[in-house]
């Protein structure tokens, strides 16, 4: 959201470190996690919907990403482990933007992967080195 509200900004390489889906899919599997019902799902989604102006069904990572035609090149990282957020998710943002690449990383998990030396390695790569990803 906060591209979204400055879209003059020119982003060169833009790195992810795991990312949702859509925000439903991802109240939902909170929801589920925790036995929240669907009465109360609701009354939070009327609730984000108030305070930020915007329907929970346009709070949608392919949506807001499409719109971002100034990020010229952008790294999805994400562990085919994650049980917090499915590699699936980052899969579909990824396959919906030209600009984007995915490393999908074996044996970390949601949490772990942010301490991962392959992670600091890939960013250390792609901010530092200048490498150039393409879509595969």
């Amino acid at each position: 959201m906060a591209l979204i509200e400055n879209m003059d900004l020119v982003i060169d390489r833009w790195l992810l470190i795991t990312t949702p889906y859509t925000f439903k899919s991802r109240m939902d599997r909170i929801a589920g996690k925790f036995g929240v019902n669907k009465r109360v799902l609701s009354a939070v989604e009327k609730k984000i919907e108030e305070d930020t102006g915007k329907k929970i069904s346009d709070l949608d990572m392919v949506k807001y990403c499409q719109q971002f035609d100034k990020v010229r090149s952008m790294l999805i990282v994400h562990s085919k482990q994650d049980k917090v957020l499915p590699i699936d998710w980052s899969r579909k943002v990824c396959d919906a933007l030209p600009q984007c690449s995915l490393i999908e990383l074996e044996e970390s998990g949601h949490f772990s992967i942010l301490s991962s030396l392959e992670t600091k390695a890939i960013i250390n790569d792609y901010f530092y080195s200048k490498i150039e990803l393409n879509k595969s």
